[in-house]
């Protein structure tokens, strides 16, 4: 990457400047996670406490810190193309390193959209795909029913929480800033493919998938992911809806060492 490219993007990003290493020091594991919407990079402190641990690189990467400004308000493919240029050139500062790529949920969709605009050498990268659904309309299908079925169990007023708690986070796991976080509204809309399957077969360096057994994301999601690449691994963390890694994390990440290993 050039000096001058680099100017350019730090001035388009100007909180990049103030961009840190979490939970240990830059070394022979990083740790790059992606979180996804809505929610913030709170909802994946588990991996830096991991991290800690472990004495691995860590980088909580924000998907809202780049414009803290309550007046913006772009169009879905202005935003999208914002947040894609700003991961990649992320991923382009740990070019040269061994690094672990954790991207849950809609962090993956966008991992695929730079995956589709960007050549990424994966000689030294692993890649964790959490709670991803590459397929829309199977996704919206599915979880529009499960809804109906609360609906019809406790009512419109009572069923988005039992939603929330079946099957994305069971609220007693989190701690206060987290509810915050999960609930917090997106930054502008993106139009979404309605696949992303075809871009999964981009990823050629190992791959652990990761969802819970009553995650928004189905068995049937898994398997289409797993049909896409040629080196999957696969956990289902049992007593875990969309966040594993939080309501699980002893299960989770010991599932994550041994992929590491």
């Amino acid at each position: 990457m050039s000096d001058e490219y680099l100017r350019e993007v730090v001035k388009r990003f100007p909180h990049y400047k103030k961009r840190q290493w979490l939970g240990g020091s830059k070394g022979s594991t990083n740790v790059l996670c992606i979180h996804g919407r809505p929610g913030d990079s709170s909802l994946m402190r588990p991996f830096q406490e991991w991290c800690l641990q472990n004495s691995y690189g860590c980088y909580l990467y924000n998907q809202f810190s780049y414009k803290e400004d309550a007046e913006f308000c772009p169009g879905s493919e202005e935003l999208l193309s914002l947040l894609v240029e700003e991961l990649w050139f992320h991923l382009c500062q740990l070019r040269d390193e061994h690094l672990v790529i954790v991207a849950h949920s809609f962090g993956a969709v966008l991992l695929c959209e730079v995956l589709q605009r960007y050549d990424l050498a994966q000689d030294r990268v692993k890649v964790v795909l959490s709670g991803f659904c590459p397929e829309r309309k199977e996704f919206l299908t599915v979880n529009q029913q499960r809804l109906d079925d609360f609906t019809m169990q406790a009512g419109p007023a009572g069923a988005d929480e039992l939603f929330f708690d079946s099957h994305i986070c069971n609220k007693s796991s989190l701690a206060e800033d987290q509810v915050v976080a999960i609930k917090r509204p997106p930054l502008g809309d993106i139009t979404l493919r309605e696949s992303y399957l075809e871009l999964l077969g981009k990823l050629r360096c190992p791959v652990l998938v990761t969802y819970g057994d009553n995650d928004i994301c189905t068995d049937y999601q898994v398997e289409k992911i797993r049909s896409r690449l040629v080196n999957c691994r696969v956990v289902k963390v049992t007593g875990a809806a969309h966040f594993p890694f939080i309501e699980q994390p002893r299960e989770y990440f010991q599932a994550l060492d041994r992929f590491l290993m």
